[in-house]
């Protein structure tokens, strides 16, 4: 049994001395891979402070995204839907309106 235990800790070390070898030339990168897809997406993003005070207050926010001379209703489209998005999953809106609806407006 004891000479079972000491081939286990004998070959671990082995392994341990052929996969050292090829991390440390990895330096960080290896540990920062690592932490970039295990560790970092469990940790919760700091609040960003609010920078005017606006409860009680309506506000229209509205992307006009014009670096051309001719108007991209897609491109226009495309950025406020990602901009709706990203409010909503920070929880900074209260209510969204319908594109529809600000079409029709």
């Amino acid at each position: 049994m004891r000479k079972k235990a000491v081939y286990q800790a004998r070959r671990l070390l082995q392994i341990l001395l052929l996969i050292l070898p090829a991390a440390v030339p990895g330096g960080c990168g290896l540990i920062g891979g690592f932490y970039g897809v295990f560790i970092n997406p469990i940790i919760p993003k700091a609040p960003v402070p609010a920078e005017h005070e606006m409860s009680g207050e309506k506000i229209l926010l509205w992307v006009d995204y014009e670096p051309q001379k001719e108007p991209h209703h897609l491109l226009r489209r495309e950025l406020t839907r990602q901009l709706q998005q990203e409010l909503v999953r920070n929880e900074a809106v209260g209510a969204v309106i319908d594109y529809q609806q600000i079409i029709q407006y």
